[in-house]
């Protein structure tokens, strides 16, 4: 019967997913392309924290914040491959396009850095988690602004 807990878990962080995934916009154009890269990112990051917060609340197993780390890694390559594809080379828009790149980069490395303390037998996960949070944070806030910047 425990085991379904962490299934059970590992549902609801994929649904998150999922939704929040859900909430791209469908404007086109260099920034249509990096609000949308930008929401996946965001999503990416709060999936992988929920996880790790989850794991650190003894509510999942370690296997299963593995693989949603990765996942979300895979999720935050493709948009960060996305964003260095854009079409965005000037103005407002290579600064956004810019921004993007750092962030994206930083939950990248926040991503690694919980990855590396479950390898290591959760040496350092709660700075991890709190630099996952802090890069997810990040992200969102971008996500925000960018959809701001369309209209």
């Amino acid at each position: 019967m425990h085991v379904r807990r962490p299934l059970a878990t590992a549902a609801v962080i994929v649904a998150v997913g999922a939704l929040l995934a859900a909430c791209t916009t469908t404007s086109g154009g260099a920034q249509g392309d990096l609000a949308r890269s930008t929401d996946q990112v965001a999503s990416a990051a709060q999936s992988a924290l929920l996880s790790a917060e989850q794991l650190q609340a003894e509510k999942t197993l370690t296997t299963v914040t593995e693989t949603t780390l990765e996942d979300s890694l895979t999720e935050v390559t493709d948009a960060q491959t996305q964003v260095l594809e854009s079409e965005a080379h000037q103005g407002d828009e290579a600064a956004l396009r810019d921004r993007v790149v750092e962030t994206t980069q930083d939950v990248a490395d926040a991503i690694d850095a919980v990855r590396e303390s479950l390898a290591t037998d959760d040496a350092g996960l709660d700075a991890a988690v709190q630099q996952l949070q802090a890069a997810a944070d990040a992200a969102s806030a971008l996500s925000t602004e960018s959809k701001g910047l369309q209209r």
